[in-house]
């Protein structure tokens, strides 16, 4: 062995052994050598008499040389590679953890509490819409009697005008509701925000995406009124009392909606189904938003005598 390897110089930090292809070089049997890589990293290693025949009294720098390394010098110094790894691990990687933990944790508590305070704010002024637009609507329907006057709802928008024929002895709490939102100015310069072909056009959210209301919610009144073509009708959530102000009218006959949504109403002519079949066929986006908005400019209600 000590005619193999007379010296070996190096800083016990600074050497990593990869075991790896080498060029292959005669190996007695009776000596338990391996082909190893030795991989400097950082500081360089001194090398002085390695192999027989090439002696070299004189040091160099090097910081990669691939040479026959015993078995034993190759377990010795990964373990001491490995001892020094677990060493920096013990020592350091905790505080270095805790210091990462505790920036995190400040960072995603800040963003919690400004997203609290944007929901508190965003509560707040769903409460305000809620007390305004709900004292409006009972202000501008004392005046409602269903037994003197029929009512009719005119939307006039961006594609034409739409005369609606409410049906209050079908559902006398929607029609209440849509009369007083219409005089308050609640469906004023409101889009069309979903308009599915064939099926539906349905407006009345201020948001504009369908995720709106006017800050309340009225009881479902399921009829027997069929969902055809110019039927007008109250949307909601999966929860049958939850419609507000968001209405659509039909484009065809959906049978499926029948005895799941309330219908109040309908058109009152041709001409108004006829502006509502022309919404219903403009391009769309993906979700079905259209393109091009189709705006309602007012909505007024007339109050005829029966």
């Amino acid at each position: 062995m000590k005619r193999f390897f007379t010296k070996f110089e190096f800083a016990r930090t600074n050497v990593r052994i990869d075991r790896g292809p080498s060029p292959s070089l005669p190996v007695s049997s009776k000596q338990s050598l391996r082909i190893a890589r030795l991989r400097i990293v950082g500081t360089p290693v001194c090398l002085g008499s390695a192999v027989p025949g090439r002696n070299r009294p004189d040091a160099q720098f090097v910081n990669s040389v691939d040479l026959r390394v015993p078995a034993v010098f190759e377990k010795w110094s990964r373990a001491v590679f490995r001892s020094e790894l677990c060493g920096f691990a013990r020592h350091r990687c905790p505080i270095l953890f805790a210091r990462v933990l505790r920036y995190t944790s400040v960072a995603v508590g800040t963003l919690l509490l400004a997203l609290l305070f944007c929901r508190i704010e965003f509560w707040f002024q769903q409460q305000r819409k809620t007390v305004s637009f709900k004292s409006k609507v009972e202000e501008a329907t004392k005046d409602v009697d269903f037994a003197k006057h029929r009512y009719q709802i005119t939307l006039d928008t961006s594609a034409g005008k739409i005369v609606l024929d409410l049906l209050p002895e079908k559902a006398p709490g929607h029609c209440i509701n849509m009369i007083g939102l219409a005089r308050s100015g609640f469906y004023d310069k409101k889009i069309f925000h979903r308009i599915i072909k064939g099926f539906m056009i349905q407006g009345g959210c201020p948001q504009g995406s369908g995720t709106g209301g006017p800050g309340y919610q009225i009881p479902a009144e399921f009829n027997d009124l069929p969902h055809v073509a110019g039927v007008l009708s109250m949307a909601r959530s999966s929860n049958p009392n939850s419609a507000g102000s968001q209405f659509f009218i039909c484009l065809d006959k959906h049978t499926h909606l029948d005895g799941q949504y309330t219908a109040f109403g309908r058109t009152a002519d041709e001409s108004s189904l006829a502006v509502v079949k022309s919404i219903g066929s403009v391009a769309t986006l993906p979700g079905d938003r259209p393109k091009a908005d189709v705006v309602i400019k007012t909505a007024t209600v007339a109050a005829l005598p029966v």
